[in-house]
């Protein structure tokens, strides 16, 4: 377990919009929580490589899914994500939002 913190959050978030390699991304288990979710939507809305996220465990919420779900109404790459763990209720509004995504876990 990593505590990245706001500030970790933001770097890399900054890390993530440039990359043009990394596919597979395993943040799970970092406390990333709501604001963190915000830094890395904003980064998932610019990167065109990442195929596979996994977030799991991280005390995002309905608050956070609400960042990461606008993120990938924009994002036609990502194909993989897991919010598994994070206390997201049953949102209709994020439900629809991840219908293009392969595969999703929360």
């Amino acid at each position: 377990m990593n505590d990245t913190g706001d500030s970790g959050d933001g770097f890399l978030s900054d890390a993530i919009k440039v990359n043009t390699v990394l596919t597979n991304l395993d943040l799970s288990v970092n406390d990333i929580g709501n604001s963190g979710a915000g830094f890395l939507s904003d980064a998932i809305k610019i990167n065109a490589v990442l195929t596979n996220l996994d977030l799991s465990v991280n005390g995002n919420g309905d608050s956070g899914a609400g960042f990461l779900s606008d993120a990938i109404k924009v994002n036609t790459v990502l194909t993989h994500l897991n919010l598994s763990w994070n206390g997201i209720g049953d949102s209709l509004v994020l439900v629809s939002s991840l219908m293009p995504l392969k595969s999703i876990a929360y």
